[in-house]
Formats: structure tokens, C-alpha cells, sequence
């Protein structure tokens, strides 16, 4: 895999304290505090008396990612100005859609393994829910899928748990954290509520997806690289639950 140097410089790279406030707010804000303060809103201004109504939901999703811009907004525009300095904003498009190309055809090889050799369906429980969630309410979660997951992960899992850890003299390991965290993150919570451990063949599905996330992020030496993978990835999925299947 390219490595880029201009990432071996640190450039664009979160503060210590930056990471941290990033891992707290993903972690402890939005997976725990804020959905609890969102189903309490909920009950009081809709009368929801389980879970999240759409519009909280949607201001939580939104309160998450205004945050986590507040926290990196500089590093984040530094690593803007490499991503399209000296007309590279062209090339480094084409390298997204490359590497979107290349995670496309190793998502084809890994489904047929799961599904001939496995005998398992190509759709991870997690994916399942989300189609199931698209049908209830399509602009919210389409708002999730679509522009929340790959900003807001990519800030936590290329931004720290990859960016952060890496340096000259360390590459390989902070790619398989990376790599490794992303699967369990969208596997893990499956398996714990199921008890179905065949869930974790879906890691074949999820890891790769950050790998070429990372790829991209090398490539474009810039984070923006590997949001746009995974915008692309969300987006044409997004598109295909709702309009074709």
C-alpha cells in the first residue's frame, strides 16, 4: 500500500487532546449520552414512550457531527488544503473512485464466499437493520447512512484510531487496529444481542471497507480520501436499498 509522506509529517493530524475529545464524544456522547437524552426528549415533545422519534434523532445525528467539527474543524481544514492544493482536487477524485471500484469488486469475491462456501446470506444483521430502518423513515436515515457515517467515522477511526497511532517507525499495526475496530464496531453489537457468533464471517464484509478506506486516505494524503470512499460506499448502497430493492 502507498504510504504518504506528507501524513508521515503529521500533517493534518489530530491533537492529543483533539483525539481524546473525539473518543469521549463518539464512545461516551453519541453511543451513550445522547441517544438516553434523546428518547427522554422524545417522550416529552412526541409522546414516544420507546425509542427515538425521527426529528430527535436527526438533531442527535446532527448534534454529533457539529460537535466533532468543533473539536478538529482545523486539522480538518488543513488536511481540505492538501486534499485540492496544486489542482490535485481532480486526481484525488479519481483515486476515491478507484479505490470505491477495487472495494466493490472485493465485496463481490467475499460475498460469494459467504454465500457458496458458507451458506450464508451476503447481509450482516447490522445491514439488515438498516434496511429495515430505510423503510420506516428514508430521509433520517438516509441522513445517517449517507453523511453521518462517513464523516463522523471516518473522524474517529482514520482520524484517531489510525491517524493517531501512526508514525514512521509504526504503520502496520495502526492499519490492523483500524481495520480491526471498524468491523467489530459494526459486527460486535450483532453478535452480543444474538448470540450468533457466525456474525463475525461479516467481518470479511466490513474490514476490507476500512482497508481501502485507509488506502484512499494514503493516496489523497488526506483524510477527505477515505470520507469519500465511504461516502461513496454508503451513498450507492443508500441507493439501491431504496430504489431498487
Amino acid at each position: 500500500m502507498t504510504r504518504s509522506t506528507v501524513i508521515d509529517e503529521g500533517y493534518g493530524k489530530f491533537t492529543a487532546k483533539q483525539a481524546l475529545l473525539v473518543i469521549a464524544n463518539y464512545f461516551v456522547g453519541y453511543i451513550l449520552i445522547y441517544q438516553i437524552v434523546a428518547e427522554k426528549l422524545s417522550k416529552v415533545f412526541f409522546g414516544v414512550s420507546r425509542g427515538i422519534h425521527p426529528v430527535m434523532n436527526f438533531i442527535l445525528h446532527f448534534f454529533t457531527i457539529v460537535t466533532m467539527l468543533m473539536i478538529i474543524w482545523k486539522p480538518l481544514l488543513r488536511s481540505w488544503r492538501e486534499f485540492t492544493k496544486d489542482k490535485k482536487l481532480v486526481q484525488n477524485i479519481i483515486i476515491v473512485f478507484k479505490n470505491m471500484g477495487l472495494l466493490y469488486l472485493t465485496n463481490i469475491v467475499v460475498n460469494i464466499i459467504i454465500m457458496l462456501v458458507l451458506g450464508l446470506d451476503g447481509s450482516s444483521e447490522n445491514q439488515i437493520a438498516v434496511e429495515s430502518a430505510l423503510k420506516s423513515n428514508v430521509l433520517v436515515v438516509g441522513f445517517m447512512v449517507v453523511i453521518f457515517a462517513p464523516l463522523v467515522e471516518e473522524f474517529v477511526f482514520r482520524g484517531v484510531l489510525y491517524q493517531y497511532f501512526r508514525s514512521k517507525q509504526s504503520f502496520i499495526v495502526p492499519v490492523l487496529i483500524s481495520v480491526l475496530l471498524f468491523g467489530l464496531i459494526h459486527v460486535l453489537p450483532e453478535v452480543l444481542n444474538s448470540g450468533n457468533y457466525l456474525e463475525f464471517i461479516y467481518l470479511l464484509q466490513y474490514c476490507p471497507m476500512a482497508y481501502f478506506m485507509i488506502r484512499s486516505l494514503e493516496m489523497t494524503d488526506s483524510i477527505f480520501g477515505s470520507i469519500g470512499v465511504h461516502f461513496l460506499n454508503n451513498l450507492i448502497g443508500f441507493l439501491v436499498i431504496t430504489f431498487i430493492k
